[in-house]
């Protein structure tokens, strides 16, 4: 009888590296969170990476297999040269996370873009399961998308896959991390709403929620719940601008669904039901069948499962 086998999965986002111990068949045994703080520098992220791992593969069960390390980052990735070339949430801009690793780790180590291994949990233990075509967006504090299309991973020529984040939208607006001007993320994303937020409360008089100087988008989204003013106006126009996006890429792909993720794709209606209305005005008098749009199942761990499920590949059916 062969040993069960374990990986151990890492979510690198901007601001906090999310990890797990998921079992074979889908089974998570150890979950761990820690900010990112990536304002120390790449050196200390890493090493904060290395620790995380430690303390999770010890955490495997006596007899346990373990199978490997799958690494998820938000940027411009590319898994055949285990290159980060562009994390803008990060400050990052080619670097080699494995090289690093497999100095101190002996077991095989993946990475990918955060949004596609997100794509391939929910194609695997998700809201994908027996869908061939699905854009995946993870909504958090930037915006990703991972791509399946006839049933795989569209990569791309350049291996790096869909960017739906850094579409532009807005060509006279903000400067994005990565150096353009307008990007989307700029616009949706939980860094974007939390900038909306303090701007306009500047015109308001005195003080209230949107003082709070640790103010959160999830605080965002229960005021826009409440129906507050300020909060709801501003939740109202980050599905506006992510509507517009998803109208375009409707036009180009006709999907027939799509997937939101991420810490703001789990804010449920106060968020997807404007956002279904904007799509449904993006495309007014249109052939194109809208898009479904549904909630990730597996919430904020959808990367970590598809960081799993690549350890696993040998007996997973990833569409990879």
């Amino acid at each position: 009888m062969s040993a069960e086998r374990f990986a151990v999965a890492l979510d690198v986002g901007g601001t906090f590296i999310k990890g797990a111990l998921i079992e074979e068949g889908g089974q998570v045994l150890e979950r761990i969170i820690s900010a990112t703080e990536k304002n120390q520098g790449y050196g200390a992220v890493m090493g904060k990476i290395k620790n995380l791992i430690g303390s999770l593969q010890a955490c495997i069960p006596p007899g346990g297999f373990w199978a490997g390390v799958g690494l998820g980052v938000a940027g411009w990735t590319d898994p055949l040269t285990g290159m980060v070339r562009l994390a803008p949430n990060l400050g990052w801009r080619d670097v080699k996370p494995l090289e690093e690793l497999k100095d101190t780790i002996a077991v095989p180590i993946i990475l990918d873009n955060d949004a596609n291994l997100a794509a391939l949990g929910e194609f695997w233990q998700g809201a994908g399961q027996n869908q061939d075509n699905f854009l995946m967006l993870t909504i958090g504090t930037g915006v990703g998308s991972g791509l399946i299309l006839g049933g795989k991973l569209y990569r791309g020529f350049t291996r790096l896959g869909p960017e739906l984040g850094h579409l532009t939208v807005d060509p006279g607006g903000t400067v994005c991390r990565c150096g353009r001007r307008g990007c989307l993320e700029t616009l949706v994303g939980a860094r974007a709403i939390i900038r909306l937020i303090r701007e306009r409360a500047r015109e308001l008089p005195g003080t209230g929620w949107w003082s709070d100087l640790n103010l959160t988008v999830k605080e965002v989204f229960l005021q826009a719940e409440k129906e507050e003013v300020l909060a709801k106006e501003v939740v109202e126009e980050a599905a506006f601008h992510l509507a517009r996006g998803l109208a375009n890429l409707a036009l180009i792909l006709d999907l027939p669904l799509v997937i939101i993720g991420g810490g703001i794709g789990q804010a449920g209606p106060v968020f997807l039901e404007p956002l279904k209305k904007y799509l449904r005005q993006g495309l007014v008098g249109l052939p194109q069948k809208l898009p479904e749009i549904r909630a990730a199942s597996l919430g904020n761990e959808a990367g970590l499962f598809g960081a799993a499920g690549l350890v696993f590949r040998t007996n997973s059916p990833l569409p990879i």
